[in-house]
């Protein structure tokens, strides 16, 4: 894939459910991005909050899709309760699929699965995944932490696929030696929670049940068709791990600001 990134359509996507509570702040900031999305796909799960609200008012900027499953949901902590159930990880499996079917009946060139407890506080983010993927990979990701503690954690979005197959293949988390050793960006088996794909990945991947979550089962089908994940160690997005953590964020960059007055 060549030329200007300006001239990329992308659709930005996510099942989601129950986040009424940073929906706007993860709207706000596509809408900041240089490289601005041209569509949205949601997996929407009944949710008692605002989050469907949210998805269909006229803020966004660009056409948005929205698919009610009947599937139920389950909350992060739920989810946590029993890591190893396969019925729920075909479960998120099911949900991401039906997104990728989704963008696939778009007009966009580019898709990125983005969770919407990542915020791109970087404008140029959604450019320079761009960027990466026009020099010959097949999917791109930002660096972000899957952990309450953030940073201090080094719970890395990107993964290695080791021995086996199947539910129960192998893998390890990307390590802070290789954030550090190596140039950006590094080459990966598994891309997590800020995603950016060609349409030629969504139309042949799948995400997969996989024991330790739907993200390793879309890594096997990856690396089933032979394409190069690329992982920007440059590129640090913010993942909030709930709404506790966005007020003291929030509250956090009022004192900071406050101390440049």
């Amino acid at each position: 894939m060549s030329g200007d990134t300006r001239n990329m359509k992308i659709a930005v996507g996510a099942p989601v459910a129950g986040r009424a509570w940073i929906l706007q702040e993860w709207r706000r900031r596509l809408q900041h991005q240089t490289l601005r999305p041209s569509a949205y796909c949601f997996v929407y799960s009944y949710s008692e909050d605002d989050t469907y609200k949210i998805l269909g008012d006229k803020q966004w900027g660009g056409r948005v899709i929205v698919h009610k499953t009947l599937a139920p949901y389950y909350s992060r902590t739920f989810r946590n309760t029993d890591q190893n159930d396969p019925h729920r990880a075909k479960h998120f499996s099911t949900l991401r699929n039906t997104l990728l079917a989704m963008f696939l009946r778009t007009d966009a060139d580019l898709f990125v699965s983005l969770d919407t407890d990542v915020l791109l506080d970087d404008h140029s983010a959604l450019e320079r995944l761009t960027q990466t993927i026009q020099d010959g990979w097949d999917t791109a990701s930002a660096l972000t932490y899957l952990h309450p503690l953030g940073e201090r954690s080094h719970c890395y979005n990107a993964g290695y696929l080791t021995g086996g197959v199947g539910f129960t293949q192998g893998w390890r988390r990307a390590e802070q030696n290789e954030v550090l050793a190596y140039r950006s960006p590094v080459k990966i088996d598994v891309p997590m929670a800020a995603v950016m794909m060609t349409h030629q990945v969504a139309k042949s991947c799948r995400y997969k049940a996989h024991e330790c979550g739907e993200d390793i089962g879309f890594g096997q089908s990856l690396a089933q068709h032979g394409f190069r994940s690329a992982w920007r160690t440059d590129l640090v997005v913010r993942h909030v791990w709930d709404e506790t953590y966005l007020r003291r964020e929030e509250e956090e960059c009022s004192v900071e600001a406050a101390a440049w007055l």
